[in-house]
C-alpha cells in the first residue's frame, strides 16, 4: 500500500510514461523496466492492464510482436500472472515454434509465472510425457521460482523421484528456497528426504 502508489505515480510521469516508444534509448528505459517490474509484481491494475495490452496486440497478429525487446522478459511473465488460459496457451504456442534462442528461453520461463495452480500443475504432469517439447527439468525450475509453485513441484518432485538424481532433486529445492514459509510443506519435504537419507548422504 505504501510502495504501489509512488511506483505508479513516478509511471504516470510524463517525463517517464508508461509507454516505451520503439525507438527509444537511454536511461528513461531502464528505469521504466524496473519501475513497470516493481508494479506488476504488487500487482498494480494500470501495470497489469498495460502488458495484458500489449499481448493482446500481438495476438491479434503473431507474427508481429512490437513489444520493446528491453521489455520482453517482464511482459511476457507479467502477461501470464494477470492473464488467463487464452494468455498462457498463446505463450506456449508461440514458445514451442521458436527455434532455440533467447526469445524462446523468455517465452517458457513466463509459462512458469502463471497464478492458476490449475494451469500449473497440468504443466509439469505433461513435462513427464515423452511427447513433451521440453524437459521436466526446466518445468520444475521455472515453476519453483513462482511462490505459488512451492507445494506442486514438492509434490512432482516426489511422485517422479525415480525419474531423476538426487542431484537434480536437490538443485530444483534451491529455487524454491526463497519461497519456504509453509511449516507444513517443510515436514512434508524432511519427512521425504528423512525416507531416501541413503541416497540423500552425499548431499
Amino acid at each position: 500500500k505504501y510502495l504501489l502508489p509512488k511506483v505508479d505515480a513516478v509511471l504516470s510521469m510524463p517525463a517517464v510514461n508508461i509507454t516505451q516508444d520503439s525507438q527509444e534509448i537511454g536511461i528513461n528505459v531502464l528505469l521504466r523496466m524496473e519501475l513497470l517490474k516493481h508494479s506488476c509484481l504488487l500487482r498494480s491494475p494500470m501495470c497489469e492492464n498495460h502488458v495484458l495490452t500489449l499481448i493482446q496486440n500481438w495476438m491479434e497478429n503473431e507474427d508481429r510482436n512490437l513489444i520493446p525487446l528491453d521489455l520482453q522478459p517482464m511482459v511476457y511473465c507479467a502477461g501470464v500472472a494477470a492473464g488467463d488460459k487464452v494468455v498462457w496457451d498463446f505463450i506456449k504456442r508461440i514458445h514451442d515454434r521458436t527455434p532455440p534462442s533467447e526469445q524462446k528461453m523468455f517465452l517458457f520461463r513466463a509459462l512458469g509465472c502463471t497464478r492458476d495452480i490449475k494451469i500449473l500443475t497440468t504443466f509439469l504432469e505433461e513435462s513427464w510425457q515423452p511427447s513433451s517439447t521440453y524437459s521436466a527439468l526446466d518445468a520444475l525450475e521455472v515453476t519453483a521460482d513462482n511462490p505459488l509453485g512451492n507445494k506442486i513441484v514438492l509434490q512432482s518432485l516426489k511422485d517422479n523421484f525415480d525419474k531423476i538424481r538426487p542431484l537434480d532433486f536437490v538443485r530444483i529445492l534451491s529455487f524454491m528456497s526463497d519461497y519456504w514459509s509453509d511449516p507444513e510443506l517443510v515436514t512434508d519435504l524432511n519427512s521425504f528426504v528423512k525416507s531416501h537419507e541413503d541416497l540423500f548422504k552425499p548431499f
